[in-house]
């Protein structure tokens, strides 16, 4: 007899599956005057018209394209697949078309949102290349191929409240762009030691305040330790710790050691933890690296650059320990440029500059809605449905209902992942055929 029933579990999984959804408009025979006219009613709304792109399949496209970092030809692989006629050209037309028409307005409602909130920001670039660039205003015209570049501007790592993270494309590096972006800020602003956010502070009269970023400095030692002459290989254990590369690179781990268990706490605690635990680190990093420029020894080139930077750096190094809002590192800001990264390793360049400038809305939009746990797909979803029903008018108060953490959207989210409406094929309903057989027969109750 049986006793018992031992359960094994597996995970299986569907297919993605793409089905065709029939709209069927009526048309009708209007007589007038005797005359007859033949209209076609219009349909009552479409994303795109005169394509067959709807919210679930452009909500997929760029899900993939901008959170998975699939490059357009693969995704034009996968659909032919499944016997789908989709180009990549067609979803890089889609892409610019919704990237202006749908998603730019909400990167610009963002934008305000970052300007509005935090005493800290955080900032960084990366490089993207273009194949065509057009003309400026004085007719020069950048070399085809060559890069432009993807700013990332966010809300500081301990900022309590809503995660903004815009991203701006740029054909250039130089500070013209901090100084629209950054316009509206008085601050912190964390960063790398790059010469144009020094520029920015200067500019600002004491209303921005550039912290620089210590993974930046410890990484200068870092480098120092690994051309280090005799190598790694030839020195016994004392002598390597004794070594002035790897004393710097020891000294700076401390301080990382030391502050990286205050994350968890508030920014007032944070900050009296760093005076008591983390200040007395620093010093003692920078006393040593003082004592290393001032002592005549011969130093490898790659210490004397750590040494330098560090020392040019050291105010704005220190610049931590003012407030507890301010993070260490900027690696917080770095981790969002990863997924630039990635695509730039598939994708490889954008054709133009237009597409290049669609990337970072599209970019500005994913994760944003992913740093505040939002669910990627059905967040793009949510705009592609809703925002066409506010462009033709002016008031754009909507705005704030359309942002990742409204309660319009978590209220769509909850109903949308609940009952998995994106998981079941509809069930076919009667063909306009059938539907005017039905009428006709005096069996359906519609009003013509």
């Amino acid at each position: 007899r049986i006793v018992n029933f031992n359960c094994h579990s597996e995970i299986r999984e569907t297919r993605p599956h793409n089905y065709v959804y029939n709209e069927y408009t009526p048309v009708i025979v209007e007589t007038r005057d005797n005359k007859l006219r033949i209209i076609s009613l219009p349909r009552a709304s479409a994303l795109y018209p005169g394509s067959f792109v709807s919210e679930s399949l452009m909500s997929s496209i760029l899900t993939r394209r901008f959170q998975m970092a699939l490059p357009l030809n693969r995704l034009e692989k996968e659909y032919h697949s499944r016997g789908v006629p989709l180009s990549r050209q067609t979803m890089s037309n889609w892409i610019i078309h919704f990237a202006l028409e749908i998603f730019a307005p909400i990167r610009e409602r963002m934008w305000q949102e970052l300007d509005q909130g935090g005493l800290v920001r955080q900032c960084d670039e990366t490089t993207w290349r273009v194949v065509i660039w057009p003309e400026d205003e004085d007719g020069n015209k950048k070399k085809n191929g060559s890069r432009g570049y993807l700013w990332v501007h966010t809300t500081g790592e301990f900022t309590q409240g809503h995660k903004i993270l815009i991203y701006v494309f740029e054909p250039s590096r130089s500070a013209d762009h901090l100084r629209i972006m950054l316009k509206e800020m008085a601050g912190y602003l964390v960063s790398d030691a790059y010469s144009a956010y020094h520029t920015i502070e200067n500019e600002s009269g004491g209303r921005i305040k550039a912290a620089m970023c210590w993974m930046h400095c410890r990484r200068m030692f870092a480098r120092a330790v690994m051309v280090m002459e005799p190598g790694l290989d030839e020195l016994d254990a004392e002598e390597l710790k004794n070594s002035p590369e790897v004393t710097g690179l020891l000294l700076a781990n401390q301080i990382f050691e030391a502050d990286t268990p205050l994350k968890k706490l508030d920014s007032d605690e944070r900050y009296r933890k760093r005076k008591e635990k983390v200040a007395p680190l620093v010093e003692e990093f920078f006393g040593y690296v003082h004592s290393v420029e001032d002592e005549d020894f011969e130093r490898s080139p790659k210490l004397q650059e750590a040494v330098t930077y560090a020392i040019n750096q050291e105010d704005n190094l220190k610049l931590f320990l003012e407030n507890g809002s301010i993070p260490l590192d900027n690696g917080y800001v770095e981790r969002s440029i990863k997924p630039v990264a990635l695509a730039r390793r598939n994708s490889l360049f954008s054709y133009t500059m237009l597409g290049a400038e669609c990337n970072a809305i599209m970019y500005s939009i994913v994760e944003t809605a992913r740093a505040n746990g939002a669910d990627v797909y059905t967040y793009l979803k949510y705009l592609l449905s809703e925002v066409p029903k506010h462009l033709d008018g002016k008031d754009r108060h909507f705005l704030d209902d359309m942002m990742p953490w409204s309660m319009q959207y978590l209220q769509f989210e909850r109903y949308e992942l609940e009952h998995h409406t994106d998981e079941y094929v509809p069930k076919s309903q009667e063909s306009p055929k059938e539907y005017l057989q039905r009428f006709r027969s005096g069996k359906s109750n519609d009003v013509a």
